[in-house]
C-alpha cells in the first residue's frame, strides 16, 4: 500500500499537494503547487485496491492510469480537453499530473445553479462534440463521458476530463471485476449488453449529459444500480420539455437504443452551427456572475436562480411556511370562536326589557348585544385568516405538483394549472384535489418503489372532506343558529300604573352545539394537515438529494 497522501506531502520529488478538489470512483483530485515551475496544477491520486484484493487489480489500476495518461496526451493540445502534463508512480501509487482547472464540473454547476438555458446548453454540446470527434479521429473513445467529467473554466471555456476507463483501438479492454466499467445512467446500452465500445457509446453519454443539463435531472437515474441499468436499456426517457425544439430533438436522437440511428458528429455539429442561437450566443459556461454578463437576459436568470435557491432551502420552502404560519392563525381564531361560543351559552340564559323606566325591578342586560359584538369581530377574523390559508395552501400545493412533475415529466394526471382550478371546480373538488395529490404522492416517492405509505395522504383528504362537507354551518354567524323567545309579562304598581316587561329567553338548539363542533374540528383538523405537509416535504427533500 502506498503512503497515505495529506496536504504538503510531495509528490515526484517536484509536485507539493495543497488540498484535495474532490473524489471520484477510481480516485482523489489534489490542487498541487508544481515546485520546479512554479505553478499550480491537478494532481489525480489513484485509487487502488485494499491489500485483500487480488494484485491483478493493482497492476490494473497502475495499467489504467498510465493509460489515461498516454490517451490524455495524444489529445493535449484540443482546446476543449484537459491537458495531461506527467504520470508519477511513487510507493506503487500512480499520480496523474494535468491542468488545473479554475472551475466547478458541470455536474457540480448544475447543483448549485440548476438547468442551463438553452443556449448554453447548444454551446456545451458543441464544445463536446469537437472534443470528441478529436478523440475519435484518434482512436479513443472516452466511455466515461457525464456531467462530473465535464470542467467550465472561469473563462467560460468547455473541457473534457477523465479519459480514466477510454479505451484506444490498440488497448486491450479492461473491466472492472465481474462487469463493464463506467458510470450505469450514462452508459449506452450497447455496453450493458457486451456489444463493445464503439463511438456510438460516447454519442449516448453526450445525450444523456445534455438531457440532464437542460432538465437538470438524469433521464434514467434510479434508486439501485440495477434499475438505472433497467431504464437505459429499456425505458425511453421523456423528451425534455425545457430545451428549445431543435435541441430537444438532438438530446432524443443521441438517446437512441440502436446506435446505428443515432446522428454523427458531423451531423450534430452542422444541425447546432445552423442555429441561429448558437451562431450568435455569447453565452458563459463559467457560474452564473452576480451582475448582469454573458449569460444572456439578466431578468429570466435571476428568476431561474431564485426558483433554484428554493429547491436547494428545501421543496416549497416558502410556501410551506406561510401555509404553517396561515393555519396557526385560523386555528387560534377558530379555537378562541369555540370558547366565545361556549361562554354564551354559559351566560346568556335571558335579557329583560321593561316598557318603563320608572319600574325598579326591571333589568336591561344587553348581554346577547355585547356577545354579538365580541362574536363579529371573531367572525371577521375568521374570514380573513382563512382567506390568508385558502391562498397560502393553493400556493403551496401548485408548487409541490410542479416538484412533482420534475420526478416523472409527463406522468401525472392534468395540466399544472389544475392545482389551482381543480380546488374551485363545484362536485370535481370532491376528487379532483385528490387525484393531483395521489400523483404527486407516487411521484414524491422513492423511484422504482411503490408509493410511500398513503396514511398520511387519506387521513388528510377525509380531514378536508370533512371540512368542506360542514363549512356551509361553520361559516354561518351564530346569532342566526339561536332561538330568541319571547315572553312578555305585565305589572301593575301600587298606584295602578301598568308596566310591560318582555323577557327574552335564548335557546340553543342541535345546529348551534354543531356549530360549536366545527370550531373545535379545527384543532386535530390542523394537526393532520401539518403531518401531511412534513411527510411530503421530506419526500420531495430526499429526491431532491439523489
Amino acid at each position: 500500500m502506498g503512503v497515505q497522501a495529506e496536504p504538503e506531502r510531495i509528490v515526484g520529488g517536484r509536485y507539493r499537494l495543497v488540498a484535495p478538489l474532490g473524489v471520484g470512483g477510481f480516485g482523489r483530485v489534489w490542487k498541487a503547487h508544481d515546485e520546479a515551475l512554479d505553478v499550480h496544477v491537478a494532481v489525480k491520486e489513484v485509487r487502488l485496491p485494499q491489500q485483500a484484493v487480488a494484485e491483478a487489480e493493482h497492476r490494473e489500476r497502475v495499467v489504467r492510469a498510465a493509460r489515461e495518461a498516454r490517451n490524455a496526451a495524444r489529445l493535449r493540445d484540443h482546446p476543449h480537453i484537459v491537458a495531461v502534463h506527467d504520470v508519477v508512480v511513487e510507493d506503487g501509487t500512480p499520480w496523474i499530473v494535468m491542468r488545473l482547472v479554475d472551475g466547478p464540473s458541470l455536474g457540480e454547476r448544475l447543483r448549485t445553479g440548476g438547468p442551463l438555458p438553452s443556449p448554453l446548453v447548444a454551446e456545451l454540446a458543441t464544445a463536446l462534440l469537437t472534443a470528441l470527434k478529436a478523440a475519435h479521429a484518434a482512436g479513443i473513445v472516452h466511455r466515461d463521458l457525464k456531467p462530473a467529467n465535464v470542467m467550465l473554466a472561469e473563462d467560460g471555456q468547455v473541457l473534457l476530463t477523465d479519459f480514466g476507463i477510454a479505451v484506444h483501438e490498440t488497448d486491450t479492454r479492461l473491466t472492472a471485476t465481474g462487469g463493464v466499467i463506467g458510470s450505469a445512467e450514462y452508459m449506452a446500452p450497447e455496453r450493458l449488453n457486451g456489444s463493445g465500445d464503439h463511438p456510438a457509446g460516447d454519442l449516448f453519454s453526450l445525450g444523456v449529459t445534455l438531457y440532464e443539463a437542460v432538465e437538470g435531472i438524469s433521464p434514467f437515474r434510479r434508486d439501485t444500480p440495477t434499475a438505472t441499468m433497467a431504464a437505459v436499456a429499456m425505458h425511453d426517457p421523456t423528451p425534455p420539455r425545457r430545451a428549445d425544439p431543435v435541441l430537444a430533438s438532438l438530446i432524443v436522437a443521441l438517446l437512441a437504443k440502436n446506435p446505428a440511428d443515432r446522428p454523427t458528429i458531423d451531423s450534430t455539429l452542422a444541425i447546432l452551427r445552423a442555429t441561429p442561437e448558437t451562431q450568435t450566443s455569447t453565452v458563459s459556461m463559467a457560474p452564473a456572475p452576480r451582475q448582469p454578463g454573458p449569460l444572456g437576459g439578466a431578468q429570466p436568470l435571476l428568476a431561474e436562480e431564485r426558483r433554484r435557491i428554493r429547491d436547494r432551502e428545501g421543496p416549497a420552502d416558502g410556501y410551506r411556511i406561510a401555509v404553517y404560519c396561515s393555519l396557526v392563525l385560523f386555528t387560534l381564531v377558530s379555537v378562541l370562536t369555540f370558547i366565545a361560543l361556549i361562554t354564551t351559552w354559559h351566560t346568556l340564559p335571558g335579557d329583560w326589557r321593561t316598557s318603563s323606566e320608572t319600574y325598579p325591578d326591571a333589568e336591561d342586560t344587553g348581554e346577547f348585544e355585547r356577545w354579538q359584538t365580541i362574536y363579529s369581530r371573531l367572525l371577521a377574523a375568521k374570514v380573513l385568516s382563512g382567506v390568508g390559508l385558502v391562498t397560502c395552501w393553493i400556493l403551496w400545493f401548485a408548487c409541490v405538483r410542479r416538484l412533482a412533475d420534475r420526478f416523472a415529466p409527463g406522468r401525472l394526471r392534468y395540466r399544472p394549472g389544475m392545482a389551482v382550478a381543480g380546488w374551485f371546480v363545484p362536485i370535481g373538488n370532491l376528487f379532483l384535489p385528490k387525484q393531483i395529490a395521489d400523483d404527486v404522492w407516487h411521484a414524491s416517492s422513492a423511484q422504482d418503489r411503490a408509493p410511500a405509505p398513503t396514511g398520511p395522504l387519506n387521513t388528510w383528504w377525509v380531514a378536508w372532506l370533512v371540512t368542506f362537507l360542514t363549512w356551509p354551518l361553520f361559516w354561518t354567524p351564530s346569532w342566526f343558529l339561536i332561538d330568541k323567545v319571547v315572553h312578555p309579562h305585565k305589572f301593575e304598581d301600587p298606584d295602578g300604573k301598568i308596566e310591560y316587561v318582555l323577557d327574552l329567553d335564548y335557546q340553543f338548539g342541535g345546529l348551534y352545539w354543531i356549530h360549536i363542533a366545527c370550531h373545535f374540528l379545527v384543532l386535530p383538523l390542523a394537526v393532520i394537515t401539518v403531518l401531511y405537509i412534513r411527510r411530503l416535504t421530506a419526500m420531495q427533500t430526499a429526491r431532491l438529494r439523489r
